[in-house]
């Protein structure tokens, strides 16, 4: 048991260390306790105005436990707050730790005071290194051992790369990850939770941006950027205060995780460490704060979205609002789910749209020529479309030409002889479009050549790591086509490899949700950003809703704990959060765009129910700070977000009944009056709802049983909305629901 000096906990196979008279945390091996090279923790980062750790400061030490934690408490005083540092070490986690810092001001300060420079982040390796290695200095941990996994893999020549735009690659989440196999020999990501130190960014007049520095020679951050001086810090910097502090006031300041996973995978092993990126964010995800789960009538809003689109089309013109490849799929498949006429008036005109899509070299950006095959391969697919059909096989011999000859990996653009034009860098996500156009190629035709071609693309992908994404509006296509790949080839690394595209995915998702200035009453929790301009895009939600989706639904039990865990919180919060994109829906239309956007020509109607670009986290994109929502455009070619958030949280049962659950399910017909359904991960109670005509209502039951127990099922309590005709009512994971609607 620690004293009121020390404390030695463990968390996996790692030891905390504290004595008295350090200033850190050391954090090390079990097994190699007495070394002097480990990674030192230091919350409060130094900061001249909050050494927590000094033993003059400290008041109090304790160690708490019981069966979910172990929890160390330091208690302590500076000459402007009270302190509280908790280290909170989950049993059920191992290798986890959660660093927080909470003060009261025992005075007012000032922002002439300088409090929380900006400039002291809390973690660094130290310098104290084994004298029986001479040969190395303190800076070699950074530069010749730590292996930065977001840089790339060597020799990737992507779009957007660190080279280039070092800006490109960063995510808005600012998560640190890396493999080190010196030290610690393991993995390691740190997240700083944002989103619980919201009243800290309200009281003192702050951001989230740029708050958390890299390591040393990772993505913008130069290698010789601290030496030869030590140390090379890095982690989340407290910013400086730009509102004064009351006596009294009581924040969160700082809030940040640790997972450490043994083993550090290569930087070629793209699976491995894809999938422990995957397995740490969902280690932390049940720890951070959430904002609350807002239900949004997807079904009126599409139908007020449909007719809006109408009156947009009379301002200028069809050919502007509607392009089989961006919402011709959406459309029709609300409309043939929810009988919409709205809809059906929209996409009334499809054969001709289809024949009248045709795609040659030389072309634009690569994806933008390969997407919309895909896309009429679907429509095809789906629907028994013979101009999509037409559309998607009339290219096929040139994609795969293009494919061939471009050895699968696609360039921004191609000539038209198949080859890549001289300063040109990739765009890597295309592997997945052209595997997944291939496999449609396979199901269209028989065609076994067109399953070898699958398989080559897929072999490349495999080699790819986080420089994998361009835009995301195809990146989703990568995971369906692997799991498909998979199904019909039997090769585990094909299923294991579905990671890499979800992991990028996952990267690039925000995992905070401000509340502070026009963020207020706002919900942009796992938004995906677009790159490099960081906003969110309606387009690229609609795909990616679409596809997690369906990679959620033919995998399911395939998928890895991790995968299927953060992919259903991806949709789910998608079905929320993609609300911010709509006029309608924000709590202060002041913060839209007042004016014609510069990729448009009639001015944001915000009046209107279609998805304005951009939309979510918009803090410092290219146009610069807090850029207003709008700014680029109000395209119509992002409509299709509508239709697929309502396509997945809600589900027709007849004519007369709907059924949502804000998470993604799989559902089944009995009978004419009989459903089944239940979640397709979860770890908590969703909420759900039957919604229709009251006298359809009126004779409803819902009636859950446990999955894989022999017990009989168990009535659902049902609560009526007084205010509209919903029936509401909590839904579990891993229990299948049955509801039986009354007779018509």
């Amino acid at each position: 048991m620690p004293d009121a000096k020390s404390f030695r906990v463990a968390t996996g196979e790692y030891i905390l260390n504290f004595e008295k008279g350090m200033n850190y945390i050391a954090i090390s091996r079990k097994e190699e306790q007495s070394s002097k090279e480990y990674l030192a923790l230091r919350p409060g980062g130094g900061d001249p105005a909050l050494q927590v750790l000094n033993s003059a400061n400290i008041k109090t030490l304790t160690l708490l436990e019981n069966e979910a934690a172990e929890r160390v408490e330091i208690r302590g005083d500076l000459n402007w707050c009270h302190y509280q540092v908790v280290l909170l070490i989950p049993h059920g986690t191992p290798g986890m730790l959660n660093s927080r810092i909470e003060v009261e001001a025992t005075r007012e300060v000032g922002v002439e005071e300088g409090l929380f420079a900006g400039r002291f982040s809390e973690l660094a390796y130290t310098e104290e290194w084994n004298s029986t290695s001479p040969e190395r200095d303190w800076a070699s941990i950074y530069r010749d051992y730590l292996i930065y996994y977001f840089n790339g893999t060597p020799g990737a020549d992507a779009v957007l790369s660190i080279q280039r735009n070092s800006g490109a690659l960063q995510d808005r989440n600012q998560f640190i990850y890396f493999g080190d196999p010196l030290v610690l020999k393991a993995t390691l990501l740190y997240y700083e939770d944002f989103t619980s130190l919201n009243p800290f960014f309200k009281v003192t007049g702050t951001r989230i941006r740029d708050t958390v520095r890299q390591p040393p020679g990772c993505l913008r951050v130069p290698l010789t950027c601290c030496f030869p001086n030590p140390p090379a810090d890095f982690g989340f910097d407290i910013p400086g205060i730009k509102k004064p502090l009351k006596q009294g006031d009581r924040l969160l300041v700082a809030n940040s995780f640790i997972h450490l996973a043994p083993g550090a995978p290569d930087i070629h092993e793209t699976t491995k460490y894809c999938a422990q990126f995957t397995q740490s964010v969902a280690a932390i995800y049940p720890y951070l704060a959430k904002p609350t789960v807002k239900f949004i009538d997807w079904p009126a809003i599409t139908e007020q979205g449909l007719a809006d689109m109408a009156a947009c089309e009379k301002k200028v013109g069809r050919q502007h609002v509607v392009e089989p490849q961006t919402i011709l799929n959406s459309c029709r498949r609300y409309a043939e789910r929810f009988g919409s006429q709205r809809a059906r008036q929209l996409v009334e005109d499809e054969e001709s749209l289809w024949a009248n899509s045709k795609m040659r070299l030389p072309f634009g950006d690569a994806w933008q020529y390969l997407f919309p095959l895909v896309m009429a391969g679907d429509y095809a697919e789906e629907f028994g479309s013979p101009a999509a059909k037409r559309s998607c096989l009339e290219a096929a011999d040139d994609v795969v030409e293009a494919g061939r000859r471009l050895h699968y990996v696609f360039p921004l653009r191609i000539n038209a002889d198949f080859s890549k034009p001289p300063g040109v860098h990739y765009e890597y996500d295309c592997t997945g479009s052209y595997l997944y156009l291939m496999l449609l190629y396979h199901r269209l035709t028989g065609k076994a050549e067109y399953l070898e071609e699958a398989r080559g693309a897929a072999d490349r992908l495999l080699g790819m790591g986080f420089e994998f994404p361009y835009e995301f509006t195809t990146t989703a296509l990568a995971p369906v086509a692997l799991l498909r790949l998979y199904k019909l080839t039997g090769d585990p690394r094909y299923l294991e490899g579905a990671v890499i595209p979800i992991a990028v995915i996952l990267r690039h998702s925000w995992l905070f949700n401000p509340d502070y200035q026009e963020y207020q009453g706002r919900t942009i929790f796992l938004l995906t950003e677009s790159m490099p301009a960081g906003y969110s895009n309606g387009w690229e939600e609609a795909t990616l809703t679409h596809f997690l989706n369906n990679f959620l639904v033919e995998g399911d039990a395939l998928l890895s704990g991790p995968v299927r865990e953060v992919t259903a919180e991806l949709l789910r919060w998608k079905g929320v959060s993609e609300g911010d994109a709509l006029p309608t829906l924000l709590p202060d239309p002041s913060i839209i765009y007042a004016g014609i956007p510069r990729e448009w020509f009639i001015p944001v109607n915000r009046a209107w129910n279609i998805p304005l670009e951009g939309f979510g986290y918009m803090e410092g994109d290219d146009g610069g700070l807090s850029s207003p929502p709008g700014r680029v455009s109000q395209p119509p070619y992002c409509f299709g977000m509508l239709p697929e958030a309502t396509l997945l949280l809600f589900h027709p049962l007849d004519g007369q009944v709907t059924l949502y659950v804000e998470a993604p399910i799989r559902l089944e017909k009995r009978d004419p009056t009989t459903f089944q359904f239940e979640t397709l991960a979860g770890q908590e109670p969703f909420r759900a709802a039957l919604q229709g005509e009251p006298e359809r209502l009126d004779g409803a039951s819902v009636r859950g049983r446990s999955i894989g127990r022999a017990e009989s099922s168990n009535e659902v309590s049902l609560k009526k909305d007084p205010a509209n005709s919903r029936l509401w009512f909590a839904v579990n994971p891993r229990v299948q629901y049955t509801i039986s609607l009354g007779t018509s």
